[in-house]
């Protein structure tokens, strides 16, 4: 049993050669591996290891705009996550490890850009 961080760095890709598969991109200095399929390897694991919590903290974003940006993201990532995304917690600080596994919620959203609405 454990807890999970990652530090998340997406770019909105312009080569439109894996578009279809995910319109971003992780990058930290270099660009990294396409966004959905990674978010899906973690709900994959989430899925096999129920009691397992994540903290995916997005915290820079580079290249975005109107047609592909935040609403975009925050999309994606309900629709790979779903019910496994904490959204019943009032404050961080309900965010505890029973009320996570008591709500099978498994996944905190950090999201510098709308926390308001994370």
């Amino acid at each position: 049993m454990g807890i999970r961080y990652f530090d998340l760095r997406v770019c909105r890709k312009t080569n439109r050669q894996h578009l279809n598969q995910s319109p971003f991109t992780f990058t930290h200095g270099l660009l990294g591996d396409l966004v959905r399929p990674t978010l899906e390897e973690i709900n994959a694991y989430l899925d096999e290891f129920p009691k397992e919590i994540v903290l995916l903290d997005f915290n820079h974003f580079y290249d975005f705009n109107d047609q592909c940006g935040h609403e975009h993201l925050i999309h994606m990532i309900h629709e790979v996550f779903g019910k496994k995304l904490c959204t019943t917690a009032r404050t961080i600080q309900e965010c505890t490890l029973n009320y996570l596994w008591n709500h099978r919620q498994q996944v905190i959203l950090l999201y510098e850009q709308s926390a308001d609405r994370c």
